[in-house]
């Protein structure tokens, strides 16, 4: 009887194990980095406000482009270029406002973020010496 009930308690761990495995959600990669990705502004409604950025990853150098706009105020082009390792991602991120504002130079921001999904990345953003927390969302049906 004894046996049984090791034998069951065994059999219970390991069906347990493996239900809490296929629950739990696995952080992303590198790789799931490769896509178009939007800043998630949550149930806040930000009019005119934008950032959307497209990322390659190859060997752990991550690349990318995209595009940024404030409401009633400056847009313009980004260029990327960071490190991705396991779950983690370093970002440069170079902001060039459209010519439209002759007046406003370029400026660099740093963000460390971390796959905590394969379509989500949370972290911080540095930019004007100010860090917030930034969220990037994968766009809809656009697979790693």
């Amino acid at each position: 009887m004894k046996r049984y009930i090791i034998l069951f308690a065994c059999i219970f761990a390991c069906v347990l194990g493996a239900c809490s495995e296929t629950l739990s959600p696995r952080h992303g990669t590198p790789a799931d980095l490769n896509g178009m990705w939007g800043e998630d502004f949550g149930t806040q409604v930000h009019p005119g406000d934008a950032f959307s950025i497209g990322l390659r990853d190859s060997a752990d150098v991550v690349t990318g482009q995209g595009s940024f706009a404030g409401e009633a105020g400056p847009y313009g082009m980004l260029d990327l270029l960071g490190t991705a390792h396991s779950d983690s991602v370093h970002l440069r991120i170079v902001f060039t406002p459209n010519v439209a504002f002759p007046l406003l130079k370029p400026d660099t921001a740093q963000f460390e973020g971390v796959l905590t999904t394969p379509d989500r990345i949370d972290g911080t953003l540095i930019r004007f010496g100010t860090p917030q927390s930034f969220s990037l969302l994968r766009f809809l049906n656009d697979p790693p």
